[in-house]
């Protein structure tokens, strides 16, 4: 009698439990198939807790949301229509964008960002290079990288064919640390771009892929291989070590970092009329201008400066190749390529994802003193997010050439400049107004500077204490009385909380030696 009892308890005990496991199982399988969808079908268990299978549900694992795609996007451009003028390249581009719009929703694109997402990301810096004069900068600005800052990114150097390679710069570059020399002319375009007639649009055949603004577009879309990276032009000296600047909580939240240009656009304000932006950029593709749709100005971008998540952002690097790769519609809309990144990341729906250095540029000058001083732009200096002078971008008329004789050299440096502070300064002081420019480039945005200009734009209390702690009464700043500006510093105050003063007398001693071995040639 008790070994029947005994006999049904063991029973009722191992129901019990059987009854356990195959709830738990049950349960363990809804879950995994709510967690793990694939809209292209495929089975996914097997990355559940790193590939193990297990039969207890783990609740602590957040359940990740499901993204689906669009299977079977064509992966090849559409045919374009062969209308001519102007009515044809606006849907050219247009096409192109509805092909590119479907192709980052589409199941391949997921799966190819699948694979690079299983790798560690890379940081770097990439600089596009070209032709002797470009190359003596690069060569000027990875030197004082590598042994004034003592910085240790890897560095890319990418020039587009052999006959844009300097030799002689060249072979002083490979004896570098971790600096590398890359022909973009090698890079094919992925094939759901299609390949660009750029002898049909610059009359130039031997591009095969991008020439002018378009080749930067195209290095940071395909070329480098850096996942995240910060691109220099080549006249774009830095003056700290950039590698702080991937850490910057800014950066981290988006993913991205830009800087200002001078100028800003509003409903009422425009840029002068060959850097403005035009609204059509945005309206083309159904959107608004963020000038259009906000209070605040939209400040332009300058892309001599950029960092960028290229992994986090790979659908922003399809829509900057499309645009920059119809420069014939895109170039008539703005300026080159520097407005083309905030209206891709608006393509790619991430607008609040594009980051931009909320202090202005100031300017750095050549002084020419005398009873009629005059000063010569040699560059813009951007700031760090921390309003810290970061680098000086030698735009324009202010780049080093070695077959010159002479170069222009940093003097003083100003205070970040408002617009209207720009408007005065930057053009000369002719005093014009927005919106009615009848000048040439050269008198009104980069050549000489006349001190009368510069004694209307007085130097910013705070800038001061924040860039050298003291105050101008303490930092002994001369007054306009004594032939200087009163919004402008000698280097040796204007940084005097970075060690960029080295870096500006390293960079003469540096440009001495292109210069040099240009004569010896």
């Amino acid at each position: 009698m008790h070994a029947i009892k005994r006999q049904r308890n063991v029973s009722a005990k191992a129901l019990t439990a059987l009854s356990i496991i195959l709830v738990l199982a049950v349960f363990r399988h809804i879950s995994r198939a709510n967690s793990f969808v694939s809209t292209d079908g495929e089975d996914n268990s097997s990355q559940e807790l790193g590939g193990r299978r297990s039969l207890f549900f783990r609740p602590s694992r957040p359940t990740p949301p499901v993204k689906r795609c669009i299977p079977r996007v064509s992966t090849l451009p559409p045919t374009l229509p062969t209308e001519e003028g102007a009515v044809g390249d606006i849907k050219r581009i247009t096409a192109d964008w509805e092909h590119i719009s479907a192709y980052v929703q589409s199941c391949d694109f997921q799966s190819k960002q699948n694979i690079s997402n299983a790798v560690p990301k890379t940081r770097g810096i990439v600089i596009p290079s070209a032709g002797h004069a470009m190359f003596a900068h690069t060569w000027v600005v990875v030197t004082i990288l590598r042994e004034t800052l003592g910085c240790s990114l890897p560095i890319e150097i990418v020039y587009n064919g052999k006959e844009e390679l300097d030799v002689d710069i060249a072979e002083r570059l490979k004896m570098m640390s971790n600096v590398m020399l890359v022909d973009a002319s090698l890079i094919s375009l992925p094939s759901h771009h299609r390949p660009m007639n750029w002898t049909q649009v610059f009359g130039q055949a031997k591009y095969a892929h991008a020439t002018g603004y378009s080749f930067k577009a195209y290095v940071l879309a395909f070329v480098t291989k850096f996942d995240e990276v910060l691109v220099l032009d080549s006249d774009n000296l830095p003056l700290q070590n950039p590698e702080a600047l991937f850490e910057s909580p800014q950066y981290l939240k988006k993913g991205s970092s830009f800087w200002p240009d001078w100028w800003q656009r509003s409903r009422t304000q425009q840029i002068p009329f060959f850097l403005d932006v035009d609204p059509f950029a945005y309206s083309t593709f159904g959107l608004q201008a963020p000038w259009e749709v906000s209070d605040h100005p939209m400040t332009a971008t300058e892309s001599g400066t950029m960092m960028l998540d290229r992994r986090r952002h790979a659908d922003v690097m399809e829509f900057i190749w499309l645009l920059n790769s119809h420069p014939e519609v895109t170039f008539a809309w703005m300026h080159g390529d520097k407005d083309t990144y905030r209206l891709a990341f608006h393509l790619a729906n991430k607008s609040a994802d594009f980051a931009q250095v909320p202090t202005p540029p100031g300017q750095a000058l050549d002084a020419h003193p005398g009873n009629m001083p005059f000063y010569r732009h040699t560059g813009m200096v951007q700031h760090d997010w921390n309003g810290v002078m970061a680098f000086l971008h030698r735009t324009s008329t202010a780049k080093f050439n070695p077959a010159d004789q002479k170069w222009r050299h940093l003097d003083y440096v100003t205070s970040p400049l408002s617009h209207r502070q720009a408007e005065i300064v930057v053009n000369n002081g002719d005093g014009w107004q927005l919106g009615q420019l009848n000048m040439e480039f050269e008198k009104y945005c980069c050549g000489l500077t006349d001190f009368e200009a510069h004694k209307l734009a007085a130097v910013r209390e705070e800038f001061l204490q924040s860039q050298t702690g003291c105050s101008i009464h303490e930092c002994k700043i001369p007054q306009t009385g004594d032939g200087l500006p009163v919004m402008a510093f000698p280097p040796e105050i204007a940084f005097a909380l970075t060690n960029a003063t080295e870096v500006i007398h390293q960079m003469d001693k540096l440009y001495a030696v292109m210069q040099q071995a240009k004569r010896r040639r």
